[in-house]
């Protein structure tokens, strides 16, 4: 009940594809309970995340996108999915120019990018709060869209070898 409704739609809405608009009669209403409530994450992850969570694609046909963790990375706030996101040299390319390097990741939507000895991208993931990122784990169709905390992530990739864990931040954030 002592939520403070601006600050939490601020959060939420800085980013496209999540309006506050949307968003603030549930909050308040919620709010107005005398014990306030809860409200599950979904409601705030934009339609690319939401229609996709824990759920997996079909697999691929030829000439399909790769819909792996940059893929799903970069088409996170899209309203219409980017099938050059799977080809990682575009993909790479795409979040030096428009993307920047932050210390950590704290803002909804940074991309998280885990990087092995040679810096080359081994997984990608996006920051919703916390230390839950919206991830999928691999290019393969038998692998969901998920939530997951940050650190089970890092430590799931880390078998593969020293990782370096840099967040990036999109410009017109």
């Amino acid at each position: 009940p002592t939520t403070d409704v601006d600050k939490l739609l601020g959060y939420w809405t800085q980013s496209p594809g999540v309006r506050a608009k949307d968003l603030r009669p549930l909050v308040e209403s919620l709010k107005r309970l005398p014990d306030g409530g809860t409200v599950s994450l979904v409601y705030f992850l934009p339609p690319f995340a939401r229609e996709r969570l824990y759920t997996f694609p079909m697999p691929p046909r030829a000439g399909e996108p790769a819909m792996d963790c940059h893929w799903s990375s970069l088409n996170f706030f899209s309203d219409q999915p980017e099938d050059r996101f799977g080809d990682p040299s575009y993909a790479g390319a795409y979040l030096s120019k428009n993307y920047y390097p932050v210390q950590k990741p704290s803002v909804y939507g940074d991309v998280i990018v885990l990087t092995d000895e040679k810096n080359a991208g081994i997984h990608s993931a996006v920051y919703v709060a916390d230390d839950i990122v919206f991830t999928k784990n691999g290019n393969n169709h038998q692998q969901p869209w998920m939530l997951m905390r940050l650190n089970n992530l890092v430590a799931k990739y880390a078998a593969k070898g020293n990782l370096r864990v840099t967040a990036y931040r999109h410009k017109n954030s």
